[in-house]
């Protein structure tokens, strides 16, 4: 067998190393054939990935072998890249696929289908695009998900938006609204779920957007997919089913199925209808209407924001990430915030009252810089800048406090939230009087500053 061989995409050859790698062993194809399926698409392929930073879902072995997940890339990429944050804050570098020799590429370091970021390199804090996952819940079927798809598509259009469908290649469907670039992330995930929010009202015992799976029946929209970081897998991406991502005009949708788009039979179904995401890039349209829905949510359905992923870091108005069967007690409500922002210690503190406890955390906060503050509801607070993280919990006898630098320890949440830096340090401490806090709070932070941690002194 062959241990390499050459393809070519956009006018340029492509070398293919081991083009008989059996990467769907019960289908018999192999790499070779997901490569040509992508010359073939490279079109389309190029399209949903354009500009895009892009996370690499590598099967170095076969389907049948769990992946490898490349987010940042590589020294000396072959690739274009561009700098972006995480939600942890940290930095990296992401590949930037340009070209149809990018896509190839990309297949030929084992990507079976495509992970993009909705925003493009040139500005990777405002996406350009919505993305709706629809997959069904136990008991449901993928004609359910074509019911609630065509009942989104009623709801954007009512949001003066426009939806391209295709099929995730796996159980649902997917529906990605282009849009202008102007709002940041917090925005247009809770656009998401205002617009998943309404038609949950309108199809109610079909449609959910509940985060915990004890209570999801119906479809799931899952809104958390609009997040910072996160990903879907893009149009004409083979996925480990062995069907295609694929892209379909509305009208065909009483007819749509997963099983309709294998791998081996897909260049009928390309050759016959081109590449219908072409004009998706000239359809972007605006989100005020579903911000109105986010602000009507909270005034007359009392929905503020819903639970985000467990490794992100709390958010302002964000409910308990509690699983409800294991919750205990109700929990504080006063701190929604319709759009879910960061809050400044100062507005949390004046939210909360009872503001001469903490004139003295204020001004060391002050003197730290600009740290952020994000209060949910649970009364715990984080601040984070850079590596250093402080997690808090307040309440009218003082502040307990953990400062945190990098590895694991025996804080779940902290661990779950901040892995970083060569150093682990953990303080744990009682504060009851404010010039307690200065000193205590002032030792830590002073800590911090000989690691370099914080920034400027």
């Amino acid at each position: 067998m062959p241990s390499e061989t050459t393809v070519e995409v956009g006018g340029e050859k492509v070398r293919i190393s081991s083009p008989d790698k059996l990467l769907f062993p019960r289908q018999g194809w192999t790499k070779l054939d997901v490569v040509i399926h992508f010359v073939r698409v490279a079109e389309g392929a190029l399209r949903a990935v354009f500009g895009r930073p892009t996370m690499l879902k590598r099967y170095m072995e076969s389907v049948e072998v769990d992946p490898i997940y490349h987010k940042r890339a590589e020294p000396n990429s072959q690739f274009e890249t561009v700098e972006v944050k995480f939600p942890s804050q940290r930095p990296g570098l992401m590949n930037v696929p340009r070209t149809e020799v990018d896509v190839v590429r990309l297949i030929q370091r084992g990507c079976l289908d495509l992970h993009p970021w909705p925003v493009r390199a040139e500005d990777t804090d405002h996406p350009d695009e919505l993305r709706f996952d629809l997959d069904p819940t136990p008991g449901f079927t993928f004609e359910h998900v074509r019911e609630a798809a065509k009942g989104l598509r009623q709801v954007l259009a009512e949001a003066g938006l426009v939806g391209w469908p295709k099929t995730s290649g796996s159980r649902g469907i997917h529906v990605y609204v282009r849009i202008e670039p102007k709002w940041d992330f917090f925005q247009t995930r809770r656009s998401v779920l205002a617009a998943a929010r309404e038609l949950e009202r309108r199809m109610t015992g079909l449609v959910t957007t509940s985060w915990w799976k004890e209570e999801r029946t119906g479809v799931f929209i899952d809104y958390n997919q609009n997040a910072r970081d996160k990903t879907v897998s893009a149009a004409y991406g083979v996925r480990p089913t062995g069907f295609v991502s694929t892209p379909f005009r509305w009208e065909e949708i009483e007819e749509i199925t997963i099983e309709r788009f294998p791998l081996d039979g897909f260049a009928e179904r390309y050759e016959e209808v081109g590449d219908l995401t072409d004009g998706i890039d000239q359809a972007a349209g605006r989100i005020e209407t579903l911000l109105e829905w986010v602000t009507r949510d909270q005034e007359e359905y009392g929905q503020g924001d819903a639970p985000w992923p467990p490794q992100y870091p709390k958010v302002a108005g964000e409910p308990t990430r509690v699983q409800p069967s294991r919750k205990r007690h109700d929990v504080d409500t006063e701190t929604s915030a319709p759009l879910g922002a960061h809050y400044t210690i100062e507005q949390f503190l004046a939210d909360k009252g009872g503001k001469k406890y903490w004139d003295g955390l204020v001004e060391l906060a002050r003197r730290c810089g600009p740290f952020e503050f994000a209060a949910g509801k649970t009364r715990s607070a984080f601040l984070v800048r850079g590596r250093f993280l402080t997690v808090y919990t307040l309440s009218d006898r003082g502040v307990s406090f953990w400062l945190s630098m990098s590895k694991g320890h025996e804080h779940p949440r902290v661990r779950k939230l901040f892995q970083v830096g060569p150093h682990e340090w953990v303080h744990d401490v009682r504060v009851n009087k404010t010039d307690e806090l200065d000193d205590e709070l002032g030792e830590l932070i002073c800590l911090a500053y000989q690691w370099g941690l914080t920034g400027e002194k």
